[in-house]
């Protein structure tokens, strides 16, 4: 019975489509034949089209009567000033990413601390688990990786803030190794984290290194050549 019930609701999220009237909000109030009713309703036209989430969907305007456009879309909206509109949705692009990757942290981090106390017998207690050596090991370990993915990443798509953010995880690392893991002199879960993240160190250093930075020369001659071809 259970198991039919998730098969349903996993075949109705496959199967889930939207109206026009999920995306209308409130009746536009500009001026009669004003080009922007006809936009609004391309826009709304596209996202049931495309079956974009309204939950999942937010639009950004500046200053203006056509800067109404957040406030007749059931999404959500954020009505800027005028001529920072695109530094406005950058922002909200940018903080998307780091609420999934804190998200991300906080998920791989609790299922470690699961782990060490299922396997390894650890108590579900704080000042246990911080007091295992084995738990100080293995999150060390998982953060690297988790870091090291993220270098990876940004340097694959040479994007700055995703590796400078696996970088200042590293650093995070690196610091609770000199602050907690060298407490355990001569410890063998010590010697497995630093030996661990050294390895992971010298991965991302030969494979990983920082993205260029793009040139605004560069920019500018790409967009020259993106007109020539238009």
């Amino acid at each position: 019975m259970n198991m039919m019930s998730a098969t349903e609701c996993l075949l109705q999220m496959c199967d889930e489509h939207f109206e026009l009237e999920d995306y209308q909000s409130g009746v536009p109030r500009w001026c009669t034949g004003c080009g922007d009713n006809a936009i609004l309703a391309a826009v709304q036209r596209l996202c049931r089209d495309e079956g974009l989430r309204p939950e999942k969907t937010v639009f950004v305007s500046g200053i203006g009567c056509s800067s109404r456009f957040p406030h007749y879309m059931k999404t959500y909206g954020f009505h800027g000033i005028h001529g920072r509109a695109l530094p406005v949705a950058e922002g909200v692009k940018m903080a998307r990413k780091a609420l999934v990757a804190g998200l991300g942290w906080f998920l791989l981090t609790a299922m470690v601390l699961r782990t060490c106390h299922h396997w390894a017998g650890v108590a579900w207690d704080a000042s246990a688990l911080f007091d295992s050596r084995l738990t100080q090991a293995a999150l060390s370990i998982a953060w690297s990786i988790m870091g090291v993915l993220a270098m990876l990443l940004g340097n694959r798509r040479v994007s700055r803030p995703v590796w400078f953010g696996g970088a200042a995880l590293l650093a995070v690392v690196v610091v609770k190794l000199f602050v907690v893991e060298l407490a355990d002199r001569g410890g063998l879960y010590r010697i497995v984290s630093f030996i661990g993240v050294g390895v992971l160190l010298l991965v991302v250093g030969y494979f990983a290194p920082v993205p260029v930075k793009a040139s605004p020369v560069l920019e500018g001659q790409d967009e020259a050549m993106a007109k020539d071809e238009t």
